[in-house]
């Protein structure tokens, strides 16, 4: 790749830096199903296609009753909060981001999860990043974190590589006009490239060799 227009690499979090989808799926599926009668395959595969998307988000494509939504994210946020964190990160993720600094890359992490989620996992496992964005209400979610990073540190679009593992991380990218990178593991590789990522990897250090 060697762009030289690249000024800063955004990663999402789950699935991308923390290796949590095993956990976050037995979540999903036990919330869900504290409320409705779904196949744990359907809850799985929404879980995963959406995953990217504010929970409380991803939950309407599995119910339109607001109301049941409210509690099923709630019930998320407990089971996740008793596994998350103590979820590792991939083994390469600290060797990629001290390369990435070292030579003089903006690194931030834009994640649909709570921001007092991502802070707390950050206190538990620090990383050096220059931004660390999770979701606030209203909608403060991974467009107006690359819009946030954007004016922050005076950059274009053009400047931004958005790396995730999501569909839903592909298209945010996308729309923004940011390149998309997706990384394989939560969701196969021809639904990543249908969701527009023009790069595919299968694990971070692969960066190491385009930046």
């Amino acid at each position: 790749m060697k762009d030289e227009k690249i000024k800063c690499i955004i990663f999402d979090l789950d699935g991308t830096l923390v290796n949590s989808m095993h956990v976050l799926v037995k979540a999903a599926i036990k919330a869900v199903k504290k409320y409705l009668d779904l196949p744990d395959e359907k809850i799985e595969r929404i879980y995963r296609e959406t995953t990217g998307m504010p929970f409380s988000k991803q939950v309407t494509f599995l119910t339109k009753d607001e109301e049941l939504g409210k509690k099923i994210a709630e019930e998320f946020r407990k089971e996740k909060s008793k596994l998350f964190f103590k979820q590792p990160l991939f083994t390469d993720v600290e060797e990629v981001i001290k390369y990435l600094r070292d030579n003089e890359y903006l690194v931030c992490i834009s994640s649909g999860a709570l921001q007092e989620s991502v802070d707390k996992y950050l206190q538990v496992r620090p990383l050096p990043v220059d931004a660390a964005l999770g979701f606030r209400a209203p909608n403060f979610n991974k467009l107006l974190h690359m819009e946030f990073i954007m004016k922050k540190f005076g950059l274009s679009n053009e400047e931004l590589v958005f790396v995730g593992d999501s569909p839903a991380d592909m298209r945010y990218a996308k729309h923004k006009g940011v390149t998309a990178i997706g990384k394989i593991g939560t969701v196969d590789v021809e639904v990543l490239k249908k969701a527009g990522a023009d790069i595919i990897i299968k694990d971070l250090r692969e960066l190491v060799n385009m930046f």
